[in-house]
């Protein structure tokens, strides 16, 4: 689904003239606050996943309440049709499963009462359609395409985080920043991620030695590909977790992704403390 196609269906939902027009300052304030969604869906999605855009999205149609500005809608319609639309490439290349806040006629109900929340007119709708179409719309394809083309890599001298083990690699889990990075891989992957290569990030997580939930983004690697991001969750147990998720597989001739799976090594990442090993 592309975005274009997204924002032409609250269009013709909302059965809006086309010759309605509004002021300038209605179209700023939509470019500003689509901008301003936009730009916030990157961090979210990196950090909670789907779901998590899913919350912050609900948050922000919920905070119209107290702040009912064509600004504020337009950031939350903004990270709504983004996120929407990531989670149907998700469909569309992968074969996930839509996200149900995202699926059928949810995003538009959600825009509409928005719109009627910060009490637009006929005429004041249809101008906000076109310009949510402007300010997105020559974005499509960015917004669709998968989040990085290449590997995230942070300085090792920048974490703060405990060693730990991951199939013979060396990691360090920094619980504060909602990393596991890469610090010496293991011989048979050296070639393919180096050290300070990001294997997960998501939302920092207390070291409490007790349950502690975890989720975020994940990262399978290949030679020559970009990295492809899918969702984890678990629990952090101290001395020893993991993360789960389905897990995208590529073919095995090219960079292709051919499916998920929920069963491949990929897809229970296992981490086991050394800190007392040293």
């Amino acid at each position: 689904m592309r975005l274009a196609a997204s924002i032409l269906t609250i269009a013709a939902m909302l059965t809006l003239s086309p010759a309605a027009m509004a002021g300038p300052d209605l179209s700023r304030s939509v470019s500003a606050g689509a901008e301003r969604g936009a730009a916030a869906f990157r961090g979210i999605y990196g950090e909670g996943g789907i779901s998590g855009a899913a919350e912050a999205v609900e948050a922000c149609y919920g905070s119209l309440k107290k702040e009912a500005s064509v600004e504020k809608l337009a950031e939350c319609a903004a990270l709504d049709i983004t996120a929407a639309n990531v989670d149907a490439q998700a469909l569309a290349s992968l074969g996930v499963p839509r996200y149900a806040f995202f699926s059928g006629p949810k995003l538009e109900r959600r825009v509409a009462a928005g719109m009627k929340a910060a009490g637009l007119t006929k005429a004041e709708r249809a101008a906000f359609d076109r310009a949510i179409m402007a300010a997105l719309g020559g974005g499509a394809e960015e917004t669709t395409r998968p989040a990085s083309t290449k590997a995230e890599v942070v300085p090792l001298n920048s974490l703060a985080g405990l060693p730990f083990d991951h199939n013979g690699s060396e990691m360090v889990v920094d619980a504060a920043k909602g990393v596991i990075v890469y610090a010496r891989p293991k011989a048979s992957i050296a070639g393919t991620v180096k050290p300070g290569t990001v294997l997960y990030r998501g939302r920092p997580w207390s070291l409490d030695p007790r349950s502690v939930p975890i989720r975020g983004t994940a990262f399978v690697y290949k030679k020559g590909c970009a990295p492809a991001p899918y969702e984890v969750r678990g629990e952090y147990r101290g001395q020893a977790f993991s993360l789960s998720g389905a897990a995208p597989v590529r073919s095995k001739t090219s960079c292709d992704i051919t499916g998920v799976s929920t069963s491949s090594g990929n897809a229970r990442l296992a981490f086991e403390s050394t800190y007392m090993d040293e």
